[in-house]
């Protein structure tokens, strides 16, 4: 498994980058509705949840619900390696705000 310093060292940013993606970072479980059918042909519908890893473009988690951030979040990812790895690769920095 990758570290922090291996993702620091490909993108070419200081390792401080990468912690502060990495201490942005938020997990959220999104709901949705799966419909399946018996073998009657009866319908039911079953939730299931999807996980996503964001990391929030804001300093962390002050502003409103998961919900509402992941609307404005900097970058996406199935783990939280990937999430913080998007962010760097699109240009998310400790240094300065990242609208």
């Amino acid at each position: 498994m990758r570290t922090w310093h291996d993702i620091a060292k490909e993108h070419h940013v200081p390792i401080q980058d990468v912690m502060a993606a990495a201490r942005a970072v938020e997990k959220i479980e999104i709901p949705h509705s799966v419909i399946e059918r018996d073998e009657n042909g009866i319908g039911f519908s079953t939730v299931e949840y999807t996980r996503c890893w964001f990391v929030n473009s804001d300093s962390g988690a002050g502003y409103g619900h998961a919900s509402d951030r992941l609307g404005r979040a900097y970058a996406r990812g199935d783990t939280r390696w990937q999430a913080v790895e998007n962010a760097i690769a699109r240009g998310f920095r400790a240094d300065r705000s990242n609208w």
